[in-house]
């Protein structure tokens, strides 16, 4: 199927209910997951092209809430870590503190997750900030991110 705003949308295989679509956005390639859940195919892509128009309204958006949730998180807890060495014993590193600006330039818009008309995620890599951990925003009310979080995931 061929849509005007997400361009060719594919049947993921052997998940009922499952799509994906392919966008460019800052010059990369993202993966638009849609699961039509209870709703229909038209749907969950209707709200899929809406966030798809106004991708950079919605990825700042999401990472103020990024920086909102998580900024302090990652200077209290993240930035030191044990490191294993090759000898079996650990070093300590620790990161230097980031500014709410220099966090929110650490995450990049990797792939979108639509599932219905009201579920929205956009998952972010980072620069290793979390140490592997996924990170997503999340918003259960559509295109309404008054409510949404954001998570790790891993």
């Amino acid at each position: 199927m061929n849509h005007p705003t997400l361009g060719k949308i594919s049947k993921i295989a052997d998940e009922e209910g499952s799509y994906e679509a392919k966008v460019i956005y800052d010059r990369t390639e993202i993966s638009v997951q849609l699961d039509v859940d209870d709703g229909t195919l038209a749907e969950t892509a209707a709200l899929a092209a809406s966030l798809i128009a106004e991708l950079k309204k919605f990825d700042d958006a999401a990472k103020t809430i990024i920086v909102n949730d998580l900024h302090e998180t990652y200077n209290d807890n993240w930035r030191s870590y044990d490191e294993k060495q090759s000898d079996g014993t650990f070093k300590t590193i620790t990161n230097p503190e980031l500014s709410e600006n220099d966090f929110r330039k650490q995450f990049t818009l990797s792939e979108i997750a639509i599932t219905g008309n009201e579920c929205v995620e956009m998952w972010y890599t980072d620069t290793g900030l979390f140490l592997g951990h996924g990170i997503f925003v999340q918003s259960l009310d559509g295109l309404d991110f008054n409510e949404a979080e954001s998570q790790l995931f891993g």
